[in-house]
Protein backbone atom coordinates (compact mmCIF):
# COMPACT_ATOMS: atom_id res chain seq x y z
CA UNK A 1 0.00 0.00 0.00
CA UNK A 2 2.88 2.25 1.03
CA UNK A 3 4.98 1.36 -2.03
CA UNK A 4 1.46 1.94 -4.14
CA UNK A 5 1.11 5.42 -2.56
CA UNK A 6 4.45 6.28 -3.41
CA UNK A 7 4.46 5.53 -6.97
CA UNK A 8 0.77 7.99 -7.40
CA UNK A 9 2.88 10.93 -5.90
CA UNK A 10 5.54 10.02 -8.09
CA UNK A 11 3.49 10.28 -11.19
CA UNK A 12 1.40 13.39 -9.73
CA UNK A 13 4.83 15.37 -9.81
CA UNK A 14 5.61 14.31 -12.66
CA UNK A 15 2.57 15.79 -14.30
CA UNK A 16 2.56 18.37 -12.63
CA UNK A 17 6.29 19.64 -13.62
CA UNK A 18 5.68 18.67 -17.26
CA UNK A 19 1.87 20.90 -16.96
CA UNK A 20 3.50 23.56 -15.26
CA UNK A 21 6.44 24.28 -17.06
CA UNK A 22 4.35 24.81 -20.17
CA UNK A 23 2.14 27.24 -17.98
CA UNK A 24 1.79 30.98 -19.09
CA UNK A 25 0.56 32.55 -15.96
CA UNK A 26 0.36 32.26 -12.13
CA UNK A 27 -3.80 31.94 -12.55
CA UNK A 28 -3.02 28.90 -15.01
CA UNK A 29 -0.53 27.48 -12.67
CA UNK A 30 -2.87 27.43 -9.88
CA UNK A 31 -5.54 26.08 -11.54
CA UNK A 32 -3.49 22.93 -13.09
CA UNK A 33 -2.49 22.34 -9.54
CA UNK A 34 -5.72 22.02 -8.25
CA UNK A 35 -7.43 19.86 -10.85
CA UNK A 36 -4.45 17.52 -10.57
CA UNK A 37 -4.72 17.02 -7.03
CA UNK A 38 -8.41 16.96 -6.69
CA UNK A 39 -8.16 14.16 -9.72
CA UNK A 40 -5.43 12.29 -7.52
CA UNK A 41 -6.57 12.61 -3.87
CA UNK A 42 -10.36 12.12 -5.09
CA UNK A 43 -11.18 15.39 -2.93
CA UNK A 44 -13.97 17.00 -4.95
CA UNK A 45 -13.71 20.63 -5.14
CA UNK A 46 -9.90 23.32 -4.76
CA UNK A 47 -9.57 26.74 -4.48
CA UNK A 48 -6.71 29.09 -4.80
CA UNK A 49 -6.96 32.53 -3.01
CA UNK A 50 -4.71 35.29 -3.75
CA UNK A 51 -2.98 38.43 -2.01
CA UNK A 52 -4.67 41.66 -3.29
CA UNK A 53 -2.61 44.76 -4.76
CA UNK A 54 -1.85 45.94 -1.22
CA UNK A 55 -1.37 42.56 0.29
CA UNK A 56 -4.77 43.55 3.07
CA UNK A 57 -6.91 40.91 2.38
CA UNK A 58 -6.71 37.15 0.05
CA UNK A 59 -9.52 37.26 -2.50
CA UNK A 60 -10.73 34.18 -4.73
CA UNK A 61 -8.08 33.02 -7.59
CA UNK A 62 -8.87 30.12 -9.99
CA UNK A 63 -11.73 27.24 -8.84
CA UNK A 64 -11.49 23.53 -9.81
CA UNK A 65 -14.31 21.00 -8.67
CA UNK A 66 -15.91 18.03 -9.82
CA UNK A 67 -19.52 18.71 -11.80
CA UNK A 68 -21.74 19.73 -9.42
CA UNK A 69 -24.52 22.44 -9.24
CA UNK A 70 -23.78 22.31 -5.46
CA UNK A 71 -20.67 22.91 -5.36
CA UNK A 72 -21.17 25.90 -8.35
CA UNK A 73 -23.05 27.77 -5.68
CA UNK A 74 -20.34 27.40 -3.24
CA UNK A 75 -17.82 28.03 -5.81
CA UNK A 76 -19.75 31.37 -6.83
CA UNK A 77 -20.72 32.13 -3.02
CA UNK A 78 -17.01 32.28 -2.14
CA UNK A 79 -16.34 35.31 -4.26
CA UNK A 80 -18.29 37.62 -2.27
CA UNK A 81 -16.03 37.16 0.62
CA UNK A 82 -12.07 38.12 1.28
CA UNK A 83 -9.94 37.15 4.22
CA UNK A 84 -7.17 39.23 6.60
CA UNK A 85 -4.45 37.42 8.32
CA UNK A 86 -6.29 34.38 10.34
CA UNK A 87 -9.66 35.06 8.93
CA UNK A 88 -11.63 31.90 7.79
CA UNK A 89 -9.24 28.65 6.70
CA UNK A 90 -7.46 30.57 3.88
CA UNK A 91 -6.60 33.23 6.55
CA UNK A 92 -5.31 30.97 9.43
CA UNK A 93 -2.52 29.68 6.12
CA UNK A 94 -1.83 32.96 4.87
CA UNK A 95 -0.92 34.28 8.40
CA UNK A 96 0.66 30.98 10.00
CA UNK A 97 2.60 30.49 6.71
CA UNK A 98 1.94 26.71 7.68
CA UNK A 99 -0.94 24.08 6.88
CA UNK A 100 -4.18 24.02 8.29
CA UNK A 101 -6.82 21.19 8.84
CA UNK A 102 -10.96 21.35 9.81
CA UNK A 103 -12.55 17.92 9.83
CA UNK A 104 -15.94 19.93 9.68
CA UNK A 105 -15.76 23.29 8.64
CA UNK A 106 -19.72 23.57 9.11
CA UNK A 107 -18.92 23.69 12.87
CA UNK A 108 -16.08 25.43 12.58
CA UNK A 109 -16.60 28.75 14.18
CA UNK A 110 -13.43 30.50 12.16
CA UNK A 111 -15.46 29.46 8.71
CA UNK A 112 -17.41 32.16 7.68
CA UNK A 113 -19.16 30.51 4.75
CA UNK A 114 -20.25 28.14 7.04
CA UNK A 115 -23.84 28.53 5.76
CA UNK A 116 -22.65 27.89 1.55
CA UNK A 117 -21.00 24.62 2.96
CA UNK A 118 -24.02 23.02 4.41
CA UNK A 119 -25.62 24.25 1.46
CA UNK A 120 -23.29 22.27 -0.56
CA UNK A 121 -23.20 19.49 1.52
CA UNK A 122 -19.06 20.09 2.59
CA UNK A 123 -17.91 19.42 5.20
CA UNK A 124 -13.90 18.23 5.46
CA UNK A 125 -11.05 20.81 3.99
CA UNK A 126 -7.63 21.74 4.47
CA UNK A 127 -5.26 24.70 3.09
CA UNK A 128 -1.86 24.79 2.18
CA UNK A 129 0.11 27.82 1.24
CA UNK A 130 2.45 28.27 -2.00
CA UNK A 131 5.32 29.93 -0.31
CA UNK A 132 8.82 32.19 -2.12
CA UNK A 133 11.59 33.17 0.47
CA UNK A 134 10.28 36.42 0.75
CA UNK A 135 5.80 36.07 0.80
CA UNK A 136 3.16 33.71 0.60
CA UNK A 137 1.87 33.98 -2.79
CA UNK A 138 -1.28 31.86 -2.67
CA UNK A 139 -3.31 29.42 -0.48
CA UNK A 140 -4.98 26.35 -1.77
CA UNK A 141 -7.37 24.81 -0.47
CA UNK A 142 -9.35 21.54 -0.49
CA UNK A 143 -12.61 20.16 0.15
CA UNK A 144 -14.86 16.99 0.49
CA UNK A 145 -18.50 15.73 0.98
CA UNK A 146 -17.63 13.84 4.01
CA UNK A 147 -15.90 14.38 7.27
CA UNK A 148 -12.09 13.41 7.58
CA UNK A 149 -9.73 13.03 10.36
CA UNK A 150 -6.30 15.04 9.26
CA UNK A 151 -4.14 13.01 6.94
CA UNK A 152 -0.50 13.87 7.15
CA UNK A 153 0.38 11.88 4.22
CA UNK A 154 -2.09 14.31 2.53
CA UNK A 155 -1.08 16.96 3.71
CA UNK A 156 3.03 16.43 3.02
CA UNK A 157 1.93 15.17 -0.55
CA UNK A 158 0.17 18.45 -1.32
CA UNK A 159 2.91 20.81 0.63
CA UNK A 160 5.44 18.92 -1.58
CA UNK A 161 3.21 20.29 -4.56
CA UNK A 162 3.28 23.33 -3.29
CA UNK A 163 6.74 23.74 -2.63
CA UNK A 164 7.43 23.16 -6.47
CA UNK A 165 4.56 25.24 -7.36
CA UNK A 166 7.15 27.97 -5.35
CA UNK A 167 10.37 26.63 -6.97
CA UNK A 168 9.04 27.27 -10.35
CA UNK A 169 6.99 30.79 -9.87
CA UNK A 170 10.39 31.67 -8.46
CA UNK A 171 11.94 30.90 -11.75
CA UNK A 172 9.77 32.40 -13.91
CA UNK A 173 9.34 35.62 -11.97
CA UNK A 174 13.48 35.53 -12.37
CA UNK A 175 13.02 35.25 -15.95
CA UNK A 176 10.58 37.96 -16.25
CA UNK A 177 12.45 40.51 -13.89
CA UNK A 178 15.58 39.16 -16.93
CA UNK A 179 12.86 39.85 -19.79
CA UNK A 180 12.22 43.32 -18.25
CA UNK A 181 15.72 44.50 -17.61
CA UNK A 182 16.47 43.75 -21.58
CA UNK A 183 13.31 45.86 -22.49
CA UNK A 184 14.21 48.66 -20.25
CA UNK A 185 17.71 48.57 -21.96
CA UNK A 186 16.21 48.40 -25.27
CA UNK A 187 13.50 51.42 -23.97
CA UNK A 188 16.24 52.94 -23.39
CA UNK A 189 17.89 53.02 -26.46
CA UNK A 190 14.84 53.55 -28.33
CA UNK A 191 14.10 57.03 -26.32
CA UNK A 192 17.67 57.77 -27.28
CA UNK A 193 17.13 57.23 -30.87
CA UNK A 194 13.60 58.75 -30.62
CA UNK A 195 14.56 62.31 -28.89
CA UNK A 196 18.03 62.64 -31.79
CA UNK A 197 15.14 62.40 -34.44
CA UNK A 198 12.59 65.03 -32.61
CA UNK A 199 15.78 67.24 -31.86
CA UNK A 200 17.07 66.74 -35.80
CA UNK A 201 13.36 66.66 -37.01
CA UNK A 202 11.70 69.25 -34.91
CA UNK A 203 14.29 71.95 -33.41
CA UNK A 204 17.25 71.95 -35.61
CA UNK A 205 15.13 72.38 -39.07
CA UNK A 206 13.56 75.48 -37.19
CA UNK A 207 16.83 76.76 -36.22
CA UNK A 208 18.22 76.31 -39.51
CA UNK A 209 15.16 78.44 -41.25
CA UNK A 210 15.99 80.66 -38.61
CA UNK A 211 19.53 81.38 -39.34
CA UNK A 212 18.75 81.34 -43.15
CA UNK A 213 16.61 84.38 -42.37
CA UNK A 214 18.70 85.97 -40.59
CA UNK A 215 21.47 85.94 -43.12
CA UNK A 216 19.29 87.48 -45.15
CA UNK A 217 18.78 90.06 -42.58
CA UNK A 218 22.52 90.74 -42.46
CA UNK A 219 22.04 91.52 -46.63
CA UNK A 220 19.29 94.04 -46.10
CA UNK A 221 15.81 94.28 -45.88
CA UNK A 222 13.73 96.96 -46.99
CA UNK A 223 13.89 100.21 -44.72
CA UNK A 224 10.13 99.48 -42.21
CA UNK A 225 9.65 95.55 -43.34
CA UNK A 226 9.20 93.94 -39.71
CA UNK A 227 7.72 90.68 -41.19
CA UNK A 228 11.37 88.82 -41.57
CA UNK A 229 12.19 90.26 -37.89
CA UNK A 230 8.90 88.71 -36.55
CA UNK A 231 9.11 85.91 -38.87
CA UNK A 232 12.52 84.93 -37.27
CA UNK A 233 11.16 85.66 -33.81
CA UNK A 234 8.09 83.40 -34.22
CA UNK A 235 10.78 80.63 -35.27
CA UNK A 236 12.64 81.05 -32.33
CA UNK A 237 10.14 81.16 -29.86
CA UNK A 238 8.43 77.55 -31.44
CA UNK A 239 11.97 76.39 -31.36
CA UNK A 240 12.27 76.81 -27.75
CA UNK A 241 9.29 75.64 -27.29
CA UNK A 242 10.02 72.43 -28.63
CA UNK A 243 12.92 71.86 -26.89
CA UNK A 244 10.75 72.62 -24.01
CA UNK A 245 7.95 69.87 -24.92
CA UNK A 246 11.15 67.03 -25.40
CA UNK A 247 13.03 67.73 -21.80
CA UNK A 248 10.09 67.97 -20.04
CA UNK A 249 9.03 64.48 -21.47
CA UNK A 250 12.24 63.19 -20.45
CA UNK A 251 11.53 64.19 -16.82
CA UNK A 252 13.82 63.74 -14.37
CA UNK A 253 14.27 67.47 -13.85
CA UNK A 254 10.25 67.99 -14.63
CA UNK A 255 9.74 68.81 -11.25
CA UNK A 256 12.63 70.71 -9.56
CA UNK A 257 11.21 73.21 -12.98
CA UNK A 258 7.85 72.53 -12.24
CA UNK A 259 6.81 71.54 -9.45
CA UNK A 260 4.12 68.61 -8.57
CA UNK A 261 1.00 70.33 -9.50
CA UNK A 262 2.08 71.41 -13.25
CA UNK A 263 4.09 68.03 -13.60
CA UNK A 264 0.96 66.42 -13.17
CA UNK A 265 -1.06 67.75 -15.26
CA UNK A 266 1.26 67.99 -18.35
CA UNK A 267 1.47 63.93 -17.77
CA UNK A 268 -2.78 64.13 -17.58
CA UNK A 269 -2.63 65.95 -20.96
CA UNK A 270 -0.35 63.70 -22.44
CA UNK A 271 -1.95 60.82 -21.46
CA UNK A 272 -5.44 62.14 -23.27
CA UNK A 273 -3.64 63.53 -25.88
CA UNK A 274 -2.68 59.96 -26.85
CA UNK A 275 -5.70 57.78 -26.11
CA UNK A 276 -8.36 59.67 -25.83
CA UNK A 277 -9.25 58.99 -22.26
CA UNK A 278 -10.74 61.90 -20.31
CA UNK A 279 -8.87 62.97 -17.58
CA UNK A 280 -10.24 64.90 -14.41
CA UNK A 281 -8.18 66.64 -12.33
CA UNK A 282 -8.02 67.96 -9.31
CA UNK A 283 -5.41 69.65 -6.52
CA UNK A 284 -6.21 71.91 -3.74
CA UNK A 285 -3.92 73.17 -1.25
CA UNK A 286 -0.62 72.00 -2.16
CA UNK A 287 2.21 74.30 -1.21
CA UNK A 288 4.82 75.37 -3.69
CA UNK A 289 7.37 74.35 -0.60
CA UNK A 290 5.96 70.52 -0.45
CA UNK A 291 9.34 68.15 0.61
CA UNK A 292 11.41 66.94 -2.70
CA UNK A 293 10.59 63.01 -1.27
CA UNK A 294 7.14 63.56 -1.22
CA UNK A 295 6.76 65.33 -4.51
CA UNK A 296 8.99 62.96 -6.16
CA UNK A 297 6.69 60.10 -4.37
CA UNK A 298 3.41 61.04 -5.67
CA UNK A 299 4.70 61.72 -8.88
CA UNK A 300 6.18 58.35 -10.00
CA UNK A 301 3.38 56.77 -8.45
CA UNK A 302 0.53 58.53 -10.00
CA UNK A 303 2.65 58.13 -13.14
CA UNK A 304 2.97 54.62 -12.90
CA UNK A 305 -1.05 54.63 -12.16
CA UNK A 306 -1.51 56.51 -15.51
CA UNK A 307 0.74 54.18 -17.28
CA UNK A 308 -1.22 51.40 -16.34
CA UNK A 309 -4.77 53.21 -17.30
CA UNK A 310 -3.22 53.71 -20.69
CA UNK A 311 -1.90 49.73 -20.93
CA UNK A 312 -4.67 47.81 -19.28
CA UNK A 313 -7.58 49.87 -18.28
CA UNK A 314 -9.31 50.74 -21.64
CA UNK A 315 -10.74 53.23 -19.52
CA UNK A 316 -13.22 56.05 -21.13
CA UNK A 317 -12.46 58.60 -18.31
CA UNK A 318 -10.24 58.81 -15.19
CA UNK A 319 -10.09 61.40 -12.40
CA UNK A 320 -6.66 62.16 -10.46
CA UNK A 321 -6.70 64.27 -7.42
CA UNK A 322 -4.13 65.65 -4.85
CA UNK A 323 -5.18 67.41 -1.55
CA UNK A 324 -3.23 68.11 1.60
CA UNK A 325 -5.66 67.94 4.57
CA UNK A 326 -4.09 68.11 7.86
CA UNK A 327 -0.82 66.89 8.68
CA UNK A 328 -1.16 64.30 5.38
CA UNK A 329 -0.91 64.71 1.65
CA UNK A 330 -3.09 62.68 -0.01
CA UNK A 331 -3.50 61.62 -4.29
CA UNK A 332 -5.91 59.57 -5.93
CA UNK A 333 -6.31 57.70 -9.32
CA UNK A 334 -9.73 56.39 -10.53
CA UNK A 335 -10.31 54.84 -13.37
CA UNK A 336 -14.22 53.44 -15.19
CA UNK A 337 -11.60 50.80 -17.20
CA UNK A 338 -12.00 47.30 -16.88
CA UNK A 339 -10.49 46.24 -13.22
CA UNK A 340 -8.67 43.17 -12.88
CA UNK A 341 -8.53 39.83 -10.38
CA UNK A 342 -4.98 39.41 -8.74
CA UNK A 343 -3.57 36.57 -10.25
CA UNK A 344 -4.97 37.01 -13.22
CA UNK A 345 -2.27 37.40 -16.17
CA UNK A 346 -1.22 40.60 -18.03
CA UNK A 347 1.15 41.05 -21.15
CA UNK A 348 4.76 40.97 -20.38
CA UNK A 349 4.13 40.36 -16.44
CA UNK A 350 2.54 37.03 -16.69
CA UNK A 351 3.67 35.52 -13.24
CA UNK A 352 4.06 38.84 -11.58
CA UNK A 353 0.94 40.74 -12.75
CA UNK A 354 0.80 43.26 -9.07
CA UNK A 355 4.40 43.65 -9.53
CA UNK A 356 4.18 47.24 -10.50
CA UNK A 357 1.33 47.84 -8.07
CA UNK A 358 3.79 46.51 -5.47
CA UNK A 359 6.40 48.78 -6.75
CA UNK A 360 4.08 51.61 -6.23
CA UNK A 361 3.29 50.47 -2.46
CA UNK A 362 6.60 50.06 -1.84
CA UNK A 363 7.75 53.50 -2.91
CA UNK A 364 4.97 54.96 -0.74
CA UNK A 365 5.97 53.00 2.36
CA UNK A 366 9.18 54.47 1.98
CA UNK A 367 8.20 58.15 2.07
CA UNK A 368 6.27 57.00 5.66
CA UNK A 369 3.21 56.83 4.24
CA UNK A 370 0.33 53.92 2.75
CA UNK A 371 -0.96 53.26 -0.53
CA UNK A 372 -4.48 51.03 -0.87
CA UNK A 373 -6.23 49.99 -4.25
CA UNK A 374 -9.38 49.01 -4.74
CA UNK A 375 -10.10 47.03 -7.82
CA UNK A 376 -12.44 44.19 -9.91
CA UNK A 377 -13.67 42.95 -12.68
CA UNK A 378 -15.90 45.48 -14.37
CA UNK A 379 -15.59 47.91 -11.48
CA UNK A 380 -12.34 50.17 -12.63
CA UNK A 381 -9.19 50.38 -10.13
CA UNK A 382 -9.04 53.00 -7.50
CA UNK A 383 -5.30 54.15 -6.29
CA UNK A 384 -4.99 56.21 -3.23
CA UNK A 385 -1.62 57.28 -1.66
CA UNK A 386 -1.42 58.96 1.51
CA UNK A 387 1.97 60.22 3.03
CA UNK A 388 1.95 62.20 6.64
CA UNK A 389 3.55 65.70 6.37
CA UNK A 390 3.12 67.85 9.81
CA UNK A 391 1.96 71.94 9.53
CA UNK A 392 5.98 72.79 9.67
CA UNK A 393 6.72 71.43 6.56
CA UNK A 394 8.34 68.22 7.79
CA UNK A 395 7.72 64.81 7.06
CA UNK A 396 6.44 62.87 9.81
CA UNK A 397 6.87 59.07 10.29
CA UNK A 398 3.64 57.53 10.43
Amino acid sequence: MEALKAVEELRLLHALTIALDKCESLSSALGIVLREVCKATGWALGEAWLPSPDDSVLQLGPVWHIPSDRLDAFAAGSTRFKFRPGRGLPGRVWSSGGPAWVTDVRRDLNFPRRKLARQAGIKAGFAIPVLSPEETIAVIEFFVFEQRREDKHLIQLVTAVAAHLGEIIQRRVAEEALKRSRYELEAENRERQRVARELHDGVTQLLGTALFRLRGLEEGTPKGDRDPMRRVRGLLEQSIREVRRITTNLAPDVLSELGLCAAVRILSRDLEERTGTGIRVSIQNIPADLPGEIAWTLYRILQEGLQNVEKHASARQARLTIRRHGGVVRASLRDDGKGFLPGTASRGHEWEPTRGLRNMKHRAEQAGGTLTIRTAPGKGTHIAVEIPWSSNGTRRRS
